[in-house]
Protein backbone atom coordinates (compact mmCIF):
# COMPACT_ATOMS: atom_id res chain seq x y z
CA UNK A 1 0.00 0.00 0.00
CA UNK A 2 2.73 2.08 1.00
CA UNK A 3 4.85 1.19 -2.01
CA UNK A 4 1.95 1.90 -4.36
CA UNK A 5 1.10 5.39 -2.45
CA UNK A 6 4.90 6.04 -2.98
CA UNK A 7 4.98 5.32 -6.66
CA UNK A 8 2.03 7.79 -7.39
CA UNK A 9 3.70 10.33 -5.73
CA UNK A 10 6.57 9.99 -8.08
CA UNK A 11 4.40 9.76 -11.02
CA UNK A 12 2.85 13.32 -10.04
CA UNK A 13 6.01 14.53 -9.06
CA UNK A 14 7.04 13.41 -12.27
CA UNK A 15 4.32 15.29 -14.58
CA UNK A 16 4.31 18.26 -12.69
CA UNK A 17 7.97 18.57 -13.83
CA UNK A 18 7.10 18.22 -16.90
CA UNK A 19 4.39 20.40 -16.83
CA UNK A 20 6.18 23.51 -15.36
CA UNK A 21 9.32 22.87 -17.59
CA UNK A 22 6.72 22.94 -20.30
CA UNK A 23 4.97 25.98 -19.28
CA UNK A 24 8.53 27.90 -18.75
CA UNK A 25 9.76 27.23 -22.22
CA UNK A 26 6.02 28.39 -23.15
CA UNK A 27 6.65 31.58 -21.16
CA UNK A 28 9.93 31.89 -22.75
CA UNK A 29 9.12 31.36 -26.46
CA UNK A 30 6.22 34.18 -25.78
CA UNK A 31 8.22 36.40 -24.01
CA UNK A 32 11.01 35.78 -27.05
CA UNK A 33 8.35 36.72 -29.46
CA UNK A 34 7.30 39.50 -27.99
CA UNK A 35 10.57 40.82 -27.56
CA UNK A 36 10.56 40.17 -31.49
CA UNK A 37 7.56 41.84 -32.58
CA UNK A 38 8.49 44.71 -30.27
CA UNK A 39 10.46 46.48 -32.70
CA UNK A 40 7.96 45.52 -35.11
CA UNK A 41 4.95 47.13 -33.35
CA UNK A 42 7.10 50.46 -32.30
CA UNK A 43 7.93 50.69 -35.84
CA UNK A 44 4.01 50.58 -36.71
CA UNK A 45 3.54 53.31 -33.87
CA UNK A 46 5.80 55.83 -35.36
CA UNK A 47 4.33 55.13 -38.75
CA UNK A 48 1.10 56.08 -37.74
CA UNK A 49 2.66 59.43 -36.11
CA UNK A 50 4.05 60.25 -38.62
CA UNK A 51 1.72 59.82 -41.63
CA UNK A 52 -0.57 62.04 -39.08
CA UNK A 53 2.06 64.53 -38.62
CA UNK A 54 0.41 68.67 -38.33
CA UNK A 55 4.27 69.62 -37.73
CA UNK A 56 7.25 68.82 -39.86
CA UNK A 57 9.36 68.69 -36.15
CA UNK A 58 6.87 65.88 -35.11
CA UNK A 59 7.26 63.92 -38.63
CA UNK A 60 10.99 64.07 -38.67
CA UNK A 61 11.06 63.28 -34.58
CA UNK A 62 9.19 59.84 -35.03
CA UNK A 63 10.89 59.20 -38.80
CA UNK A 64 14.18 59.62 -36.74
CA UNK A 65 13.31 56.62 -34.49
CA UNK A 66 11.95 54.76 -37.42
CA UNK A 67 15.63 55.20 -39.18
CA UNK A 68 17.06 53.47 -35.72
CA UNK A 69 16.36 50.24 -36.70
CA UNK A 70 19.22 51.07 -39.95
CA UNK A 71 18.94 49.18 -43.01
CA UNK A 72 15.51 47.49 -42.06
CA UNK A 73 14.01 51.25 -41.67
CA UNK A 74 14.87 51.77 -45.51
CA UNK A 75 11.73 49.91 -47.04
CA UNK A 76 9.59 51.26 -44.30
CA UNK A 77 10.83 54.99 -44.86
CA UNK A 78 10.31 54.57 -48.52
CA UNK A 79 6.71 53.07 -48.14
CA UNK A 80 6.17 56.74 -46.27
CA UNK A 81 5.80 58.29 -49.58
CA UNK A 82 3.16 56.83 -50.60
CA UNK A 83 1.40 59.35 -48.11
CA UNK A 84 -0.61 62.34 -49.16
CA UNK A 85 0.62 64.61 -46.06
CA UNK A 86 4.00 66.27 -47.92
CA UNK A 87 5.23 66.99 -44.27
CA UNK A 88 5.32 63.22 -43.79
CA UNK A 89 6.93 62.42 -47.57
CA UNK A 90 9.86 65.60 -46.52
CA UNK A 91 10.81 63.74 -43.50
CA UNK A 92 10.68 60.61 -45.03
CA UNK A 93 13.07 61.82 -47.91
CA UNK A 94 15.21 63.80 -46.08
CA UNK A 95 16.08 61.02 -43.69
CA UNK A 96 16.54 58.53 -46.63
CA UNK A 97 19.02 60.88 -47.89
CA UNK A 98 21.59 59.95 -44.89
CA UNK A 99 21.47 56.07 -45.89
CA UNK A 100 23.26 57.30 -49.11
CA UNK A 101 26.10 57.68 -47.60
CA UNK A 102 26.53 53.99 -46.85
CA UNK A 103 27.36 51.30 -49.44
CA UNK A 104 25.04 48.39 -48.53
CA UNK A 105 21.93 50.77 -47.56
CA UNK A 106 22.38 53.08 -50.79
CA UNK A 107 22.54 49.91 -52.96
CA UNK A 108 18.87 48.80 -51.32
CA UNK A 109 17.73 52.45 -52.48
CA UNK A 110 18.94 52.30 -55.58
CA UNK A 111 17.19 48.49 -56.08
CA UNK A 112 14.04 49.82 -54.20
CA UNK A 113 13.45 52.95 -55.31
CA UNK A 114 12.33 52.27 -59.29
CA UNK A 115 10.15 49.36 -57.74
CA UNK A 116 8.46 51.69 -55.54
CA UNK A 117 8.51 54.72 -57.44
CA UNK A 118 4.91 54.13 -59.12
CA UNK A 119 3.30 53.32 -55.94
CA UNK A 120 4.03 56.83 -54.51
CA UNK A 121 1.89 60.05 -54.17
CA UNK A 122 2.63 63.04 -56.07
CA UNK A 123 4.39 64.51 -52.46
CA UNK A 124 5.96 61.59 -51.90
CA UNK A 125 7.53 62.06 -56.02
CA UNK A 126 8.24 65.79 -55.44
CA UNK A 127 9.47 65.02 -52.29
CA UNK A 128 11.91 62.05 -53.68
CA UNK A 129 13.67 64.68 -55.52
CA UNK A 130 16.72 65.50 -54.08
CA UNK A 131 17.25 62.17 -52.48
CA UNK A 132 17.28 61.40 -56.38
CA UNK A 133 20.19 64.05 -56.67
CA UNK A 134 22.13 62.45 -53.83
CA UNK A 135 21.33 59.17 -55.69
CA UNK A 136 23.44 60.21 -58.56
CA UNK A 137 25.96 61.48 -56.82
CA UNK A 138 26.74 57.83 -55.31
CA UNK A 139 27.31 56.38 -58.23
CA UNK A 140 26.41 55.67 -61.64
CA UNK A 141 23.55 53.45 -61.04
CA UNK A 142 22.20 56.26 -59.00
CA UNK A 143 22.59 58.83 -62.27
CA UNK A 144 20.43 55.82 -64.41
CA UNK A 145 17.89 55.95 -61.98
CA UNK A 146 17.63 59.61 -61.84
CA UNK A 147 17.28 60.03 -65.08
CA UNK A 148 14.22 57.01 -65.83
CA UNK A 149 12.54 58.57 -63.36
CA UNK A 150 13.24 62.14 -65.38
CA UNK A 151 11.93 60.93 -68.10
CA UNK A 152 8.67 59.29 -66.71
CA UNK A 153 7.92 62.45 -65.13
CA UNK A 154 8.25 64.39 -68.25
CA UNK A 155 5.50 62.65 -69.55
CA UNK A 156 2.99 62.39 -66.76
CA UNK A 157 -0.10 64.61 -66.28
CA UNK A 158 1.29 66.91 -63.17
CA UNK A 159 2.73 69.74 -63.57
CA UNK A 160 4.84 70.04 -60.32
CA UNK A 161 6.76 66.54 -61.85
CA UNK A 162 7.28 68.86 -65.22
CA UNK A 163 8.70 71.09 -63.87
CA UNK A 164 10.73 68.70 -61.36
CA UNK A 165 11.84 66.73 -64.35
CA UNK A 166 13.82 70.23 -65.54
CA UNK A 167 15.37 70.75 -61.76
CA UNK A 168 16.81 67.23 -62.03
CA UNK A 169 17.66 67.87 -66.16
CA UNK A 170 19.58 71.14 -64.85
CA UNK A 171 21.58 69.02 -61.96
CA UNK A 172 25.45 68.92 -62.42
CA UNK A 173 25.27 65.02 -62.32
CA UNK A 174 21.88 63.76 -64.06
CA UNK A 175 22.50 66.66 -67.29
CA UNK A 176 20.21 65.26 -69.96
CA UNK A 177 18.82 67.84 -71.87
CA UNK A 178 17.69 66.09 -74.68
CA UNK A 179 15.13 64.18 -72.50
CA UNK A 180 13.34 67.58 -71.87
CA UNK A 181 12.85 68.91 -75.32
CA UNK A 182 9.67 68.37 -76.08
CA UNK A 183 8.75 70.55 -72.82
CA UNK A 184 9.49 73.83 -75.02
CA UNK A 185 5.89 73.04 -76.35
CA UNK A 186 4.29 72.46 -72.83
CA UNK A 187 1.11 73.65 -72.08
CA UNK A 188 1.96 75.29 -69.04
CA UNK A 189 4.50 78.77 -69.49
CA UNK A 190 6.24 78.11 -66.12
CA UNK A 191 7.26 74.55 -67.64
CA UNK A 192 7.99 75.99 -70.63
CA UNK A 193 10.29 78.60 -69.08
CA UNK A 194 12.39 76.02 -67.36
CA UNK A 195 12.48 74.20 -70.78
CA UNK A 196 14.23 76.92 -72.59
CA UNK A 197 16.21 77.18 -69.65
CA UNK A 198 17.51 73.89 -69.99
CA UNK A 199 17.26 73.42 -73.91
CA UNK A 200 17.66 76.79 -75.14
CA UNK A 201 21.58 77.52 -74.62
CA UNK A 202 22.34 73.78 -76.35
CA UNK A 203 22.45 72.53 -80.17
CA UNK A 204 19.68 69.74 -79.63
CA UNK A 205 17.15 72.48 -81.51
CA UNK A 206 18.19 74.01 -84.71
CA UNK A 207 18.29 77.49 -84.80
CA UNK A 208 15.90 77.67 -87.19
CA UNK A 209 13.56 76.08 -84.49
CA UNK A 210 14.58 77.62 -81.72
CA UNK A 211 13.82 81.49 -83.25
CA UNK A 212 9.95 79.95 -83.47
CA UNK A 213 9.90 80.80 -79.84
CA UNK A 214 10.27 84.42 -80.38
CA UNK A 215 7.06 84.11 -80.96
CA UNK A 216 5.55 82.23 -77.70
CA UNK A 217 2.73 83.48 -76.05
CA UNK A 218 4.58 84.11 -72.47
CA UNK A 219 6.56 87.03 -72.72
CA UNK A 220 9.30 85.37 -70.56
CA UNK A 221 9.99 82.47 -72.72
CA UNK A 222 10.13 85.38 -75.56
CA UNK A 223 13.18 86.64 -73.30
CA UNK A 224 14.60 83.49 -72.45
CA UNK A 225 14.82 82.62 -75.82
CA UNK A 226 16.50 85.98 -76.92
CA UNK A 227 19.22 84.94 -74.40
CA UNK A 228 19.38 81.83 -75.29
CA UNK A 229 19.99 82.51 -79.24
CA UNK A 230 22.97 84.90 -78.00
CA UNK A 231 24.50 82.00 -76.02
CA UNK A 232 24.72 80.60 -79.48
CA UNK A 233 26.44 83.29 -81.05
CA UNK A 234 23.57 85.09 -82.69
CA UNK A 235 23.57 89.08 -82.42
CA UNK A 236 20.82 91.28 -82.18
CA UNK A 237 20.23 91.66 -85.85
CA UNK A 238 20.24 88.28 -86.33
CA UNK A 239 17.27 87.67 -83.74
CA UNK A 240 15.33 89.93 -85.42
CA UNK A 241 15.60 88.61 -88.71
CA UNK A 242 14.49 85.02 -87.32
CA UNK A 243 12.09 86.71 -85.19
CA UNK A 244 10.79 87.58 -88.80
CA UNK A 245 11.42 84.57 -90.72
CA UNK A 246 9.63 82.71 -87.96
CA UNK A 247 6.74 85.09 -88.06
CA UNK A 248 3.58 83.09 -88.30
CA UNK A 249 2.64 86.69 -90.14
CA UNK A 250 3.03 86.27 -93.62
CA UNK A 251 3.69 90.47 -94.16
CA UNK A 252 6.27 90.12 -91.47
CA UNK A 253 7.58 87.56 -93.25
CA UNK A 254 7.89 89.20 -96.84
CA UNK A 255 9.41 92.46 -94.76
CA UNK A 256 12.43 89.92 -94.05
CA UNK A 257 12.92 89.66 -97.86
CA UNK A 258 13.08 93.06 -98.06
CA UNK A 259 15.13 93.62 -95.50
CA UNK A 260 17.58 90.92 -96.59
CA UNK A 261 17.83 92.41 -100.45
CA UNK A 262 18.74 95.58 -99.10
CA UNK A 263 21.46 94.53 -96.45
CA UNK A 264 24.79 95.37 -97.33
CA UNK A 265 26.30 95.22 -94.06
CA UNK A 266 26.05 91.77 -93.45
CA UNK A 267 26.03 88.29 -94.70
CA UNK A 268 22.42 87.65 -95.21
CA UNK A 269 23.16 84.48 -97.35
CA UNK A 270 22.17 82.02 -94.34
CA UNK A 271 18.70 83.00 -94.03
CA UNK A 272 18.27 83.05 -97.95
CA UNK A 273 19.43 79.49 -97.86
CA UNK A 274 16.90 78.70 -94.96
CA UNK A 275 14.18 80.84 -97.13
CA UNK A 276 15.10 79.02 -100.47
CA UNK A 277 13.68 75.84 -98.91
CA UNK A 278 10.59 77.08 -97.27
CA UNK A 279 7.67 75.13 -96.38
CA UNK A 280 5.32 78.09 -98.60
CA UNK A 281 6.69 78.57 -102.43
CA UNK A 282 5.69 82.15 -102.30
CA UNK A 283 8.76 82.69 -99.67
CA UNK A 284 11.04 80.58 -102.18
CA UNK A 285 10.40 82.66 -104.96
CA UNK A 286 10.76 85.67 -103.32
CA UNK A 287 14.15 84.30 -101.86
CA UNK A 288 15.49 83.35 -105.24
CA UNK A 289 14.53 86.87 -106.41
CA UNK A 290 16.55 88.37 -103.76
CA UNK A 291 19.42 85.55 -104.09
CA UNK A 292 19.92 86.57 -107.84
CA UNK A 293 20.75 90.32 -106.86
CA UNK A 294 22.48 89.53 -104.12
CA UNK A 295 25.39 88.39 -105.84
CA UNK A 296 27.02 85.82 -103.46
CA UNK A 297 28.12 82.46 -105.16
CA UNK A 298 26.73 80.29 -102.74
CA UNK A 299 23.16 81.71 -102.89
CA UNK A 300 23.50 81.64 -107.08
CA UNK A 301 24.16 77.50 -106.55
CA UNK A 302 20.68 77.69 -104.52
CA UNK A 303 18.92 79.15 -106.90
CA UNK A 304 20.47 76.91 -109.60
CA UNK A 305 19.03 74.52 -107.40
CA UNK A 306 15.62 75.40 -106.41
CA UNK A 307 15.26 75.97 -110.48
CA UNK A 308 15.92 71.94 -111.07
CA UNK A 309 14.49 70.66 -107.68
CA UNK A 310 11.99 72.62 -106.58
CA UNK A 311 8.33 70.68 -106.46
CA UNK A 312 6.69 73.35 -107.16
CA UNK A 313 6.55 74.13 -111.23
CA UNK A 314 6.01 77.98 -110.72
CA UNK A 315 8.94 78.66 -108.67
CA UNK A 316 11.03 76.31 -110.63
CA UNK A 317 10.41 78.26 -113.86
CA UNK A 318 10.99 81.51 -111.21
CA UNK A 319 14.52 80.31 -110.58
CA UNK A 320 15.22 79.03 -113.53
CA UNK A 321 14.87 82.64 -115.11
CA UNK A 322 16.89 84.17 -112.29
CA UNK A 323 19.72 81.60 -112.41
CA UNK A 324 20.05 82.55 -116.43
CA UNK A 325 20.42 86.34 -115.43
CA UNK A 326 23.36 85.68 -113.33
CA UNK A 327 26.58 85.90 -114.74
CA UNK A 328 30.24 84.61 -113.49
CA UNK A 329 30.77 88.11 -113.38
CA UNK A 330 28.26 89.06 -110.75
CA UNK A 331 28.35 85.93 -108.87
CA UNK A 332 31.84 86.42 -108.02
CA UNK A 333 33.53 83.67 -110.04
CA UNK A 334 36.01 86.29 -112.18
Amino acid sequence: MDESMTSTKTAKSRYSNIFIRSGLFILLIAVGVSIWQYSSIKTWHHVRKVKAATELADAQHHVGKIAERGAPAVPVLLELLQSNNPLACKAAADSLQTFTSQEDTANLLLEQFPQQHDQWSLEGKVASVELLTKLAQYSPTGVEVARQTMAKWVLTDSVVLREQAIVLCLHEKIQQPGTVVPLLDDPEPKVRRGAMLAVGPTKLVPVEKLVTYLHDEDQQVQELCTVALKSRGLTYRDIHLGRLYSSPDMHARHRLLVELLYDSERDVSVWLQRLCSDHDPAMRAGAVRVAARREERELWEDTKRVATQDPNTTVRQIADYYSSQITPVNARLE
